[in-house]
Formats: structure tokens, sequence, C-alpha cells
């Protein structure tokens, strides 16, 4: 080989997407689905008492975190893992229970990085499409057999909660690993937590990206059986959270409870309004319990230019499964909302 031709990548790895949302600059970013209200205050005093700790690694496994987050949900610490976001949950999850060539299953659309881990990891993607009859249907996900099924509830970017008993049954008849993604249960009041820690086959993921306003950090965590939780570090590896982020995160859980649900009851205030103030306009927003909602519009490019233009970026998905072409708009104060609807006004539904 010459210094000119290129080292070989893996089989398949060229066919795997990078991740590429079409962001630019706005001055509001309601793209991410992110606590436009700001990071949890007690969170931003525990980074700058800890920036000059940072010459030491954190806790190889965020013991001091794990105890933190069993202790607010009422579980066992070592029924809780810790990663970098709730992403390196998924995919540690992903990687433990799921080898090159088992089968994952998922409802679509779903969170788009789904299929990502999915490729990286070797696994045969067998998704089921959503329809207006079923937006879940847990007859077509048991079919599969799956080694790995992922669900999200609430989902993104449909925003709707699966069915508890629905979600139930997948989980006690499912052959292999169920990872539920809850990173915006806090809008839905919804959870499996508690069941996670004494069930053999399920994985609850979640993150401190939304409603505690930490998605810079980058932290997230699952709560499972130990089993599952020590599976899961091992394919994980140690000191994947970093030390201002264990801490802040920490920092959050123990005193900004109160401000993280005063936060969620500003977001479900005004996502509510916006999709009052859209169905107005004629646009069919779909119902949500997450701190976002989707609305299928025309043209989503320029949907998305008409609110860029007045300083506001939000998600545009030229075609979704089943739903087809969209945008997702976070929740935030109304006045970064109601340029939002001026602009939904000025494009036309």
């Amino acid at each position: 080989m010459n210094n000119m031709e290129s080292v070989p990548t893996r089989d398949g790895l060229d066919a795997v997407p990078r991740y590429a949302p079409g962001r630019s600059a706005a001055a509001v970013d309601l793209s991410d689905s992110t606590n436009v209200w700001g990071a949890a205050p007690s969170a931003v005093n525990a980074i700058a008492q800890a920036a000059r700790e940072s010459w030491r690694y954190p806790a190889m496994y965020s013991e001091p975190l794990t105890s933190v987050l069993g202790a607010y949900h009422g579980v066992s610490a070592s029924s809780v893992i810790t990663g970098c976001g709730s992403d390196e949950i998924l995919r540690s999850a992903f990687n433990a229970y799921g080898g090159p060539g088992a089968v994952i299953t998922w409802m679509e659309p779903t969170f788009v990085m789904t299929p990502v881990f999915a490729a990286l990891l070797g696994l045969d993607a067998r998704p089921v499409r959503m329809t207006s009859e079923r937006p879940f249907d847990a007859d077509a996900l048991l079919a599969t057999n799956a080694a790995v099924t992922y669900l999200c509830s609430p989902n993104n970017p449909t925003g709707n909660l699966v069915p508890r008993a629905e979600l139930l049954r997948v989980i006690d008849q499912a052959r292999g690993l169920v990872v539920l993604d809850e990173a915006y249960a806090d809008y839905s009041g919804e959870t499996l937590i508690r069941e996670a820690a004494e069930r053999p086959n399920l994985v609850v993921a979640r993150t401190f990206s939304k409603s505690f306003g930490l998605a810079g950090l980058r932290v997230g965590y699952g709560v499972a059986h130990p089993r599952l939780v020590t599976a899961m570090e091992r394919a994980r590896g140690p000191y994947t959270v970093n030390l201002l982020a264990e801490l802040a995160a920490s920092a959050a859980i123990t005193h900004d409870v109160a401000w993280m649900q005063a936060r969620v009851s500003d977001a479900i205030a005004m996502r509510e309004r916006l999709a009052r103030e859209l169905e107005a306009l004629g646009f069919a927003p779909f119902a949500s319990l997450a701190n976002f909602i989707l609305v299928p519009v025309k043209d989503p490019a320029r949907f998305s230019a008409a609110c860029e233009r007045r300083g506001v970026l939000v998600r545009a998905f030229a075609s979704l499964p089943f739903v087809g072409p969209a945008v997702r708009i976070a929740a935030a104060p109304w006045d970064t909302l109601q340029k939002v609807v001026d602009a939904a006004r000025q494009v036309g539904a």
C-alpha cells in the first residue's frame, strides 16, 4: 500500500450515514427538543466549583451518581448504569444483547439513531411501520422474535405514548431484551423504572438532556436488573461520564427536582398552546406527551426557513415513515413560539 491509498474500513461502514440534522445558526434552537428555559441551577454551580478538580479522572463507573439516582428512583444503585447521554445506554444494551446478525426491531418512525446503532453493530434491523389503525403493533413486534426490541415512549418524533398494557405485553412475551427509551418521560408522567429493576429482560433509558436542561454535558443513565447492568457495563467500558457531568447531574437530581418539574409544567402549557394556535391555522399536529409537537407540512424546508428568518430553528423531516413531510417543534417560552406561529401563518397549511 502506498502513502496515497486509504486504509479500508470494515464492511458495511460506508452505508452508515453521518448524523446530519441540518442545523444552522439561529437565536433560539428548538430542533433538539431540549429545555429552552435553561440548565438546572444547582448543576451550573456544581460545574463552577468542580472545574478545579478536572485534573483527576471521574469515578470509574459513576458510583456516586448511580447511588444518587438509585435513591431518587427507589431502586438499588446496582440497578443503575450511566453513560455519555442516553445514546450510550442504548448502544451498550444493543451491543451486550444483540451481536452481529441478531434481530432488532422497533416501531417506525422513532429516534433517528436507532437504525444507525443497529448498522454499526451489525444487527439485522426489522422495523415495524406505524399505521393510523396501529400506531403501536405489539403482535408485529413480537413476530420478529427479536434479540432486542427498542421502544420509545413518549416516542420521538411523534410524541405518542405506548399504551401501558401493550408495552407490558411486549416485555412479558419478548424472546430477548426490551429497551425502553424514556427520554421524555418527565413530560408524560409514565415510567417503568421500578419494574425495570426487577424484570430480567427490561432496560429503561433516561437522560439529563431534556427536562433537566443538561444536553451539553451528555449524561444519561439506565435502570435494569443488576445482571443486565453488569453486562452493559462490560460492553460500555469505564470512565464514559466526565467529572463535571457526573457532579452536575448529581447536584441536579439532589437539589433541582422542583425546578425541573416547574419547567416541565411550563413546557406542557406552551406545547398545548402552540398546538391550538397551529390547529386554528389549519395544521394538524400530532397529539404529544413530550416537550415537542410533530406537525405534518407540505414543505418542511420552506416552513423551517420561515422560522429561521425569525431567529428560530426547528427540525425539518423531508419524509418520515407513516407521517410524510413534517417539522418537529420543541416547547419554549411563548415569545419564541409566537415567531413559529407567525412563520406558519405566512407559509400556510
